[in-house]
Order: structure tokens, then C-alpha cells, then sequence
């Protein structure tokens, strides 16, 4: 009877373990990952990357130049909702063409100075980056009104920011 009431105690204690996920308690499953980087550029202002999730905007504190062979490696730390308020709708403006992408560069970023976006999409079935050029003339028109959009959200937490 001891070994029947141990095995049955195994079981649930492994069943219990097996059945947890590998996401961090409190880490959000679909996010949004936006920034701009310059090259040639002096200031604290060459590199900002944001990540939009349902609640928060977070600011990466690296400033790295994004790779151009692996997703971005951030270091966030969230910012006041007055930011988040400020860029809660930039998902809307996400263009589901771009997930049909094959390459994750598109145009030639930052290559004649003009810099580039990186925007890295989550979601529950999806995970991709994309590096995209600044020059609208060597991006397909459907990404234009999200380039504006990101570049616009960028501004509007600048200003917040001098305020």
C-alpha cells in the first residue's frame, strides 16, 4: 500500500512539473519590438529600441546596433504609462504582409547613412525580426504608413522625454 500511495505521489509530482512552460511568470507572449538605428550618429538618440506588449512599453538600455544575423539583444526596463499611452495603437498599424516576408532585410539599412527600423514581432505561433531601410524608395509601398508610424511613435516618446 506505501509503494501504491509513493507512485501515485510520483506521478503528480512529475505531471506537475512536466506541465509547466518554459515562458517566465509574467513574461508576455506576444509583443512588439520597434526602434531605429543610425549609424553615423553621435548621441543617445542613434539607437532606440522599444518592445510594445499589452500593457507596458519598455526601453532597451544597450543601444547595441542590431546584428544583422540574430534578434536584438535588449536589456528593458519599463517606462511610465505616459509613454505606453503614446504608442498603444502602434500594433494596429503592423502590416500582416510583412509576416510573409522571406528575408529578414529589406532594402539596404543604413547603408548610404540613412539608417534603418529593426522591428522583431511574438506572438503565441510566430517569432521574426526584420531590419528595414529607411529609404522608402528600396521598401514596398505596404510598409510605408508603419514606417511612419514607428518613426512618429519614436518622436512622440522623444518629446515626453525633453519635457
Amino acid at each position: 500500500m506505501k509503494k501504491a500511495a509513493y507512485g501515485i505521489l510520483l506521478i503528480m509530482i512529475v505531471s506537475m512539473f512536466s506541465s509547466c512552460s518554459e515562458e517566465k511568470i509574467g513574461e508576455p507572449t506576444e509583443y512588439l519590438i520597434f526602434g531605429h538605428f543610425y549609424g553615423f550618429c553621435l548621441g543617445d538618440q542613434c539607437i532606440q529600441i522599444y518592445k510594445l506588449d499589452n500593457d507596458h512599453l519598455n526601453e532597451d538600455q544597450n543601444k547595441t546596433y542590431p546584428r544583422y544575423d540574430e534578434f536584438y539583444i535588449a536589456s528593458f526596463i519599463e517606462l511610465e504609462s505616459k509613454y505606453y499611452e503614446q504608442v498603444d495603437d502602434l500594433t494596429d498599424y503592423f502590416p500582416n504582409q510583412l509576416l510573409n516576408e522571406t528575408d529578414t532585410i529589406i532594402g539596404c539599412p543604413d547603408c548610404a547613412d540613412g539608417g534603418g527600423l529593426y522591428i522583431e514581432y511574438k506572438s503565441e505561433t510566430i517569432h521574426r525580426y526584420w531590419l528595414i531601410d529607411q529609404d522608402k524608395s528600396r521598401v514596398e509601398p505596404y510598409l510605408h504608413e508603419f514606417m511612419d508610424q514607428v518613426n512618429d511613435k519614436i518622436e512622440k516618446i522623444n518629446s515626453i522625454s525633453m519635457q
